[in-house]
């Protein structure tokens, strides 16, 4: 083709054009790295490890940050060969991408989910880190973040698996129709003849992610008259779901009606997962949230539950109609234990959790406070927020520490001149201002001779209270347009709202790495594969 429209063309060979890729690549990546140094003061990483086809082990290195134009990045730094899953050969390789892009000393935190491979990675980085002289905050205490989004997939699966008999039943109907065109085509007749106005089609989850699994029940749930009828049309059906050790017979208006109270429950779940899927947009105050309407939708759970255990005979409990299910008891048992494990005390999750949403200008020190009081009531609430507080001021420390002004905020000269002079000087040179009252100045600023003032600049920005009207849904708008105003808690605030709630960015590589990395694509070469 290209010969007939440009016969002149002198079409370069597959291995010329992979030598002309690879070097676009390094040039591309020499400009990441310069942007990398200028643009991002701290960076969150976020990993996660994936075995090939081919049994090889990979692993995927994303980094998150927010720029001097406060717009919220996520960088794919590495997809790498991993010799395995240990820990250590993860703190390993990660700490080698880390040095290759010279964001060693700009590390934040590290997001993982919850194997202990990843946990025993993150203490061995740590103590690499302090060994070598680079410098973390309160001491890598906040460096481990665990993903919210993987704690969020265990609560859900130890809840299925108390009324994973009906999704199983629903899952084996729904294979069995899949599986040829002339079972969907008798299916399709039985919508039709059902008068069900529909076009959604029938999906197959993965049973390892239950969202997928939400999916699913929730389109079989608007064909059910549909099954119903097809199992009356084709004899087959109901044999083969028989012989089905996990379905052991076809869904039946009780399984039905499970499903459908199943859904209620776990769509506030399936919400909460999609808002903490985004790598673009969601910032770290919405984490605390998120988990807030966990805690909130458990306790909901438990109360509905409970009073369908005193009255079995009600027929709508609140509008969710569980009062033909028996397990639910069990199944909210079950994820509240779960919840309690990861997010029970405060003591189990990362302080940044807490400190993030001080950052959101709608809600502050204030609405932290009253959501904590909401959950653990007002004594271990107040207590809390005590110790938020003081986390709160020993990072604002630090910060200050290292990016107090260099020079005085009165534009004065920072040489320091006799107390005697200086008095004499006052009534002529400063306004009328008198010795006694600069040296009352000095004392205010403290020892140091600036922490009173690093305070101030603190506590007037906690002080000033919510401002709902002004931010809106732009929390970055809002630091970009105020942050000057407050220019070492902008810096705070830039680092820690770009902490990621999820590896969900790192996952998605690997959606990519399954059709990329198939059978028929196994001789890259390691410069290439790294």
């Amino acid at each position: 083709m290209m010969a007939c429209c440009c016969p002149s063309l002198n079409m370069p060979s597959r291995i010329t054009i992979a030598r002309d890729i690879y070097h676009i690549y390094v040039d591309e990546r020499v400009k990441m790295k310069e942007y990398l140094t200028h643009s991002c003061q701290r960076v969150c990483v976020t990993t996660d490890t994936w075995t090939s086809l081919q049994r090889i082990n990979y692993m995927v290195i994303t980094a998150q940050f927010i720029d001097n134009d406060w717009k919220l990045h996520k960088k794919i730094l590495n997809f790498c060969p991993i010799s395995s899953h240990k820990g250590d050969d993860i703190a390993l390789v990660l700490g080698k991408c880390l040095d290759d892009w010279g964001l060693t000393s700009k590390l934040y935190t590290i997001t993982v989910d919850n194997a202990g491979s990843n946990s025993t990675a993150c203490t061995a980085l740590i103590a690499d880190l302090e060994r070598h002289g680079h410098f973390l905050f309160c001491g890598g205490e906040f460096l481990h973040v665990r993903c919210v989004a993987h704690i969020l997939n265990l609560i859900v699966w130890d809840g299925l698996k108390v009324v994973g008999k009906s999704v199983k039943r629903v899952r084996a109907a729904v294979r069995f129709i899949r599986q040829s065109p002339s079972r969907l085509q008798r299916f399709q007749e039985c919508v039709v003849a059902e008068k069900i106005e529909r076009k959604a089609s029938l999906s197959l989850d993965v049973p390892t992610r239950w969202n997928s699994t939400y999916k699913m029940l929730k389109t079989a749930l608007v064909y059910e008259h549909a099954f119903t009828k097809y199992s009356k049309r084709d004899p087959y059906y109901n044999v083969e779901l028989a012989k089905d050790d996990d379905a052991d017979r076809p869904p039946n208006s009780n399984d039905w009606k499970q499903v459908k109270h199943l859904l209620v429950f776990l769509e506030v779940f399936y919400n909460t997962t999609l808002r903490l899927s985004g790598s673009s947009y969601v910032t770290s105050n919405l984490h605390f949230y998120e988990i807030l309407d966990i805690h909130s939708t458990l306790s909901e759970l438990e109360e509905v539950v409970e009073t369908i255990d005193n009255d079995e005979e009600s027929e709508d409990v609140e509008g969710i109609g569980f009062s033909t299910v028996t397990n639910f008891k069990e199944m909210a048992k079950r994820m509240r234990m779960k919840y309690e494990k990861y997010y029970g005390t405060p003591e189990k999750m990362n302080p940044l959790l807490y400190i993030a949403p001080i950052f959101d200008p709608r809600c502050k020190l204030e609405g932290v406070q009253v959501s904590l009081c909401d959950v653990f009531g007002e004594e271990q609430g107040s207590t809390i927020v005590s110790k938020v507080r003081e986390k709160l001021e020993a990072l604002f420390d630090e910060y200050w520490q290292l990016y107090k002004p260099s020079t005085p905020h009165t534009g004065q000269s920072s040489e320091v001149q006799p107390e005697v002079e200086e008095g004499l000087q006052g009534n002529a040179s400063s306004g009328g201002s008198s010795f006694y009252h600069r040296r009352l100045k000095k004392k205010l600023k403290g020892p140091d001779g600036g922490r009173g003032i690093t305070k101030t600049e603190l506590q007037k920005y906690l002080n000033e209270g919510p401002e709902e009207d002004e931010v809106g849904e732009d929390v970055l708008g809002w630091w970009k347009v105020h942050g000057p105003r407050y220019p070492v808690v902008a810096r705070m605030a830039r680092d820690v709202l770009a902490v990621p709630a999820s590896t969900v960015a790192s996952e998605s590589a690997f959606s990519t790495g399954g059709r990329t990395l198939d059978s028929f694509r196994t001789s890259l070469t390691p410069k290439v594969n790294d």
